[in-house]
């Protein structure tokens, strides 16, 4: 097989702009290779099946053909940028679905590249003899998107997805991506006056090209959307040209579910913004679809995806030994990743709940449970099948009469009778669990909320699902964890207010004092109806419903004309918002809406005493993002009604909200001791203790909140953040990593992770957390713009300043939306000041400053480059800081840096210290600054002290250990510095200053060979360093 060099001597003497020079079978190019056939349609293809004629064994190759458009004075020019192309294209060749890069040169003003040549049909051939199906497009998205994924992760566009560019592998019938667009586009550019290339049209098939990307603009979201085009037309058999011009809609022509559907919408949408951010959230979504076709106990023959909700993936399936039960469902369900004695209390509760599933599905409007089982640690239920469409379906068409409507709330009723009668609670009422069979038209309740409730959900996804329902569907004591029989009928009331609003009921205005939900101004409805779903959706407790019977026996007084529908007025919909309205816009009278308030309030107190601190709190929530003050009103009366936990832990939101974080920290502590058992407590305290920078307190928090919670990703990323503040770097990455495990899409985890990564001066894989980070979270600046200083460390300037021109851009672009937004303001003014853009970065901060003078992060940052500018107006900036939060040790550590640094005032530098470590002992940095002032003083003993006690807090701190071997080498014990330089080294062995201070101490005690060789070892790790260069030529050291 052909080994991978590169060869681009063999340029013609005279280079102009060449025809496109063809070749036949048999001829040779570069000495070596022997055309055997040409690859791929006549009118497009310069790509060559060979012969290797140097090679033994299996010889054959793959190699493509191209013409770049250069002259004479540009020809090198274009070939050193193709030939850079294809050491991406040899790093893409490790993996196993991308063809190996091979070799390349030049020939009669021609560039060719070899590569592995790939034997098989590409998907153009394949669908022009059979169009695929769901299950076939869902295995050549998998492929793609696992190729994509590492694709993007090295951070390389492909541009150029098509059907022509997979090739479905004979060996294994895996698909294989070719033809990397970027080398394509080197091709057609020209070079401007600076020598930089200069693409005139974007390469590819325009069919198949995303929007932006024909403007010359390009995002790993273009190649999702051309794969998607690519699997349209392998469900249709239409290129995407052909559906356009013949205005066929391509869902019409093809059977799928409605989430293969939404999933390629989303990625061709035309919206960058609104496509998936990278491969890996695609794949995501995918995997419940990946069942379709697969036989699940033994029995049981997927055929179609239904629908997922809350962990529970549905699907149709057929039943192989039993065809008289098919179609069936079949139910996925997710359960807790436990162990040991956990696990076997699941599985019993498991079991209980199915008992129950049981003994309700001998009604007929409930499905009947058939069987269930575990297989490869899932568990499933099968359940009898219902013809029908669900209540979603028919709310989303818009054709429901009142009649119907009506009728549906009825039936509903009535099997919610039944199921409160056998003391259940469904729990999970919403329109796509309301099946309207197709011919007795009677409602079929689905999805009970027993199931959800043994899970964990392990994913922010399931986690926005949940917050979606109780939005608009829980009411407030099911939201508190104590739902009631009550509770299903207030869910069914708000589903019917979607059914006749055609709107989400949490979109719908509410009235600020009485939180009743204005829904049915703008609707010409009977009163009585109003009246009916009115109660049902009460937020006291105590005046709405407590039986379905009742709410039946209501509905019953009303006559309604069949064919009458829901009108609705032209202005309603442009009403639906999330603010609250003014009292006065009440229809009623504001006397009478005062005395239904003290009633309310009444009832509630002497009715049910438990659930008024609830209703306040419930009240309280909906006002807390916008209105923090009056939110903290509301469940400072809850509290003085009744300590409730809830209340606690609203008040200390709305306190964090308003930076009172220390009055915060004494609330979240209020919900702890009333309720120790509940994890959001104790992670609440953990962040208000960490944004008061008192970590190790925090990771105790955080502990106990993992004891609780053990699989919450969110938790273990936390405390590893804390850790990270002190330095311990390993432990943090360890946290972290269990974070990623739980949920490998967070943005946040990864970004975390690569921190950590690069403390530890693990470089390349930092890279690669950042690059996935950039791929999911794009717009999200503050997670990725480490990514500029990793390639930096990495010997990768010029990548480097690219990264760090899209962040300025990006910032500006984001700032002229949200110019009133401090915290972005503040965000910038880091970027400036990691790039030593000193005035930049505090007109940035001012700014912020402007927009929230209170804000304690901004202080400090500011008195940090002042700072580093040597201006005495850092002292000024840090004491504000220290004025708006007294105990802040890294302003008094930054004061004492200014003054050890800028002044040369090492007594009050000391000073500081001193300060900072009564406040925060446990940070090792104030030890470590605090030992090198003192070594400036000439207190050697003190210093090794100070700096010993930094090297045993945070072991891994190489700053520490070039510190102690200073001062060794200053009290001229050299064996101690030399360990000690030597485990900073072992630490960080990328610094060049610390190999330098090395080979100085051999030289100064005349051990020239030992310098020598120390020099030659950094050249290992180091080569390009002029500092180590200067010294070895000092020394006239032998250089390998």
């Amino acid at each position: 097989m052909p080994t991978s060099k590169q060869n681009s001597s063999s340029s013609a003497s005279k280079v102009t702009n060449s025809e496109k020079i063809m070749h036949v079978p048999g001829s040779i190019i570069g000495n070596r290779y022997q055309i055997i056939q040409k690859l791929g349609r006549e009118e497009m293809s310069r790509t060559y099946l060979v012969k290797d004629l140097q090679a033994t064994g299996y010889a054959r190759c793959a190699v493509e053909q191209f013409s770049p458009n250069a002259n004479e004075a540009n020809w090198q020019t274009v070939i050193q940028h193709l030939i850079q192309e294809t050491a991406v294209l040899e790093r893409l060749g490790d993996h196993p679905q991308i063809p190996q890069f091979y070799n390349c040169f030049t020939e009669n003003e021609q560039f060719y590249l070899v590569r592995e040549y790939i034997d098989g049909d590409n998907l153009e051939q394949e669908v022009e003899r059979k169009i695929f199906d769901e299950a076939d497009v869902i295995c050549l998205l998998q492929d793609a998107l696992r190729i994509l994924d590492f694709v993007h992760k090295t951070n390389v566009i492909h541009r150029n997805v098509q059907p022509i560019h997979l090739i479905r592998r004979k060996q294994d019938n895996a698909f294989v991506l070719i033809n990397f667009g970027a080398i394509r586009e080197i091709e057609s550019t020209q070079i401007n006056f600076q020598g930089e290339l200069v693409v005139n049209n974007p390469w590819g098939n325009w069919s198949y090209v995303a929007p932006e990307q024909k403007t010359g603009e390009s995002h790993f979201s273009s190649d999702l959307y051309a794969l998607a085009k690519t699997a349209v037309y392998a469900l249709t058999g239409r290129s995407p040209q052909e559906l356009h011009h013949t205005n066929v809609i391509w869902r019409e022509q093809c059977h799928i579910s409605f989430k293969l559907e939404s999933i390629l919408n989303r990625m061709m949408s035309y919206r960058v913004e609104e496509r998936y951010s990278s491969a890996l959230e695609v794949l995501y979504d995918l995997r419940p679809l990946l069942k379709l076709k697969q036989v699940v106990g033994g029995r049981y023959l997927i055929t179609r995806y239904l629908e997922g909700d809350g962990g529970i993936d549905t699907y149709v399936a057929d039943n192989l030994h039993r065809q008289y039960q098919s179609p069936c469902l079949v139910k996925k369900i997710e359960l807790p990743l436990t162990h040991g004695n956990s696990k076997v209390k699941i599985e019993r509760r498991f079991a209980e709940e199915l008992s129950i599933l049981e003994r309700l599905g001998y009604h007929a409007q409930i499905p009947q449970l058939w069987d269930h089982f575990e297989e490869n640690d899932e568990f499933y239920l099968v359940q009898e099948y219902t013809q029908g469409e669900s209540l979603a379906q028919k709310i989303a068409r818009q054709d429901l009469s009142l009649a119907q409507i009506i009728q549906i709330l009825e039936s509903a009723l009535l099997a919610l009778s039944f199921i409160h009668q056998n003391r259940i609670i469904h729990r999970n009422i919403k329109p796509s669990n309301l099946i309207i069979h197709d011919e007795t038209q009677q409602v079929i309740l689905t999805n009970f909320g027993i199931l959800s409730d043994i899970r964990t959900v392990p994913n922010a996804t399931l986690d926005h699902s949940l917050s979606y329902d109780k939005q608009n569907y829980w009411s407030p004591e099911q939201i508190a964890g104590r739902p009631t029989m009550s509770s299903d009928l207030y869910s069914l009331g708000m589903t019917m207010v979607g059914a006749l609003t055609q709107a989400r009921p949490g979109a719908l205005t509410r009235n600020e004092q009485t939180g009743d939900l204005l829904w049915a101004q703008d609707i010409a409805l009977d009163r009585r109806l109003i009246r009916i779903i009115d109660k049902m959706i009460q937020l006291d407790l105590g005046k709405r419903y407590q039986s379905a019977e009742r709410v039946f026996k209501d509905l019953q007084k009303i006559n309604t004309s069949a064919n009458s529908r829901v009108k609705q007025s032209a202005k309603f919909k442009s009403k639906i918002t999330n603010r609250f309205v003014l009292p006065g816009m009440r229809l009623l009278p504001i006397g009478v809406g005062f005395l239904g308030l003290a009633f309310l309030l009444g009832s509630i107190e002497f009715a049910f005493p438990t659930v008024r601190p609830i209703y306040y709190w419930y009240r309280g929530q909906q006002l807390l993002p916008e209105k923090p003050q009056t939110a903290l009103n509301i469940f400072t009366k809850a509290n003085d009604l009744k300590p409730y936990w809830l209340a606690w832990s609203g008040t200390g939101d709305a306190l964090y909200l308003l930076e009172r974080y220390s009055e915060a920290l004494e609330a979240y502590t209020e919900a702890t001791e009333l309720n120790p058992a509940e994890a959001t407590a104790w992670q609440k305290q953990g962040d208000v203790l960490y944004r008061l920078e008192q970590f190790p307190e925090a990771i105790a928090a955080y502990d106990r909140a993992l004891e609780l919670e053990p699989n919450n990703g969110e938790l273990y990323n936390l405390k590893g953040r804390a850790l990270s503040q002190l330095q311990q770097y390993e432990a943090a990455l360890g946290m972290q990593d269990a974070a990623v495990k739980i949920d490998r899409l967070n943005a946040q985890f990864l970004s975390d992770r690569a921190k950590n990564l690069q403390a530890l001066g693990r470089y390349y894989q930092a890279l690669t957390m950042l690059n996935r980070v950039q791929a999911i979270e794009p717009g999200n600046l503050t997670l990725w713009k480490d990514k500029a200083s990793v390639l930096e460390a990495l010997g990768r300037p010029q990548e480097a300043e690219r990264v760090r021109r899209e962040l300025y851009n990006n910032y500006t672009k984001i700032l002229q939306n949200q110019p009133q937004n401090a915290q972005i303001w503040l965000s910038q003014g880091d970027l400036f000041a990691d790039t030593q853009m000193y005035q930049k970065a505090i007109d940035s901060y001012e700014r912020a400053i402007e927009l929230k003078p209170k804000l304690y992060e901004v202080w400090l940052a500011k008195g940090k480059v002042l700072a580093q500018l040597g201006q005495d107006q850092a002292i000024d900036a840090l004491n504000t800081a220290l004025q708006i939060r007294p105990r802040s040790y890294l302003a008094l550590q930054a004061k004492a840096s200014f003054y050890q640094n800028s002044q040369n005032n090492l007594v009050e530098a000391i000073a500081n210290y001193d300060r900072a470590i009564e406040i925060a002992p446990y940070y090792a940095s104030l030890w470590r600054d605090r030992g090198l002032a003192l070594s400036q003083q000439g207190k050697y003993d003190q210093a090794v002290e100070s700096l010993t006690q930094a090297s045993k807090i945070a072991p891994q701190d190489d700053e520490t250990w070039v510190g102690l071997a200073t001062v060794w080498d200053l009290r001229g014990q050299d064996r101690k510095a030399l360990a000690a330089i030597d485990r900073a080294l072992e630490i960080n062995p990328r610094n060049s200053q610390s190999w330098s201070f090395k080979g100085s101490i051999y030289t100064k005690n005349g051990q020239y060979n030992q310098a020598c060789e120390t020099y030659r070892q950094s050249r290992l790790v180091i080569p390009d360093s002029s500092e180590i260069t200067n010294s070895m030529r000092a020394l006239r050291c032998r250089m390998n």
